[in-house]
């Protein structure tokens, strides 16, 4: 059975979590560390822009400062995410013959589809939205700054709304896909730092018939731990793999220190 390692690296602000990111994917790319799926969560909280993603079009920076929430932008496309009551994961692999180089859509589905089986383990029904379901239909994305706001093919969702937001880079010779898993959902503050083109008059309506998370969706509590636990079954279960705890190496851990300057740079995320 193939091994993949298994990290789990806790709190941390969003410079040092995106720098670890790809201190991952430039490793594995190198072909120096296995596959490997991370977890780590943010404190403070933090709002993830997309590597396109533009800083004066639909987001309040000002909400952020007063609200003690850090701004970063990616490694990895797609729009702003939020993150602050949720579990991040991570995955970085090689291309090859489970994942193709180029197939971007349907590398996207596998990895979606191992979260999808972590959530079976916690006793929620959830399934990964049709590409075909998008396109002129009420999922379609529009102009939203938002994540979680927009749906592209294989989004994981539960009752019809988005419980994760994901994205995905490729690099040399492998990807690196990451996204916020809801434990909660704060619709008032999304609303404040996410203006979108919500309707002014809807209000936080707009954000929670389109978002869900696992505390409204579960009738027990879960918290981060028993997540991860699930998540990992469900890669296991899924890729027919298994997860082994490790942890950076030093070559990681010395290129994520370096990384982390980048990230916490205003020239980095206010390049756009």
């Amino acid at each position: 059975m193939e091994v993949w390692r298994l990290l789990d690296t806790g709190l941390a602000d969003g410079y040092r979590n995106m720098a670890v990111d790809e201190a991952v994917l430039v490793a594995c790319s190198g072909g120096v560390v296995p596959p490997t799926v991370r977890f780590y969560r943010w404190q403070p909280p933090g709002l993830s822009l997309g590597y396109f993603q533009r800083t004066d079009q639909g987001l309040d920076l000002g909400a952020c400062q007063r609200l003690g929430v850090d701004v970063v932008r990616r490694p990895t496309g797609g729009r702003a995410v939020l993150h602050d009551d949720e579990v991040t994961y991570s995955v970085v692999a090689p291309f090859g013959a489970r994942f193709p180089e180029g197939e971007v859509r349907e590398n996207f589905a596998i990895v979606t589809g191992c979260l999808v089986k972590g959530l079976e383990a916690l006793g929620l029904q959830a399934s990964l939205l049709a590409p075909q379901r998008i396109k002129g239909s009420e999922f379609a994305p529009g102009r939203q700054s938002a994540c979680f706001l927009t749906y592209a093919g294989y989004e994981v969702m539960v009752a019809g709304r988005k419980l994760v937001g994901s994205a995905q880079r490729a690099f040399e010779r492998a990807f690196l896909q990451h996204g916020a898993i809801l434990l909660g959902f704060d619709a008032e503050k999304h609303r404040a730092i996410l203006r979108g083109q919500a309707p002014r008059e809807e209000g936080i309506r707009y954000f929670t018939d389109r978002i869900t998370c696992l505390r409204e969706q579960l009738s027990y509590p879960v918290g981060p731990g028993e997540l991860i636990n699930a998540m990992c079954e469900g890669f296991e279960k899924a890729l027919g793999v298994r997860l082994e705890p490790g942890a950076l190496t030093a070559q990681e851990e010395s290129l994520a220190r370096d990384l982390r300057g980048k990230y916490a740079s205003r020239a980095w995320t206010f390049r756009r």
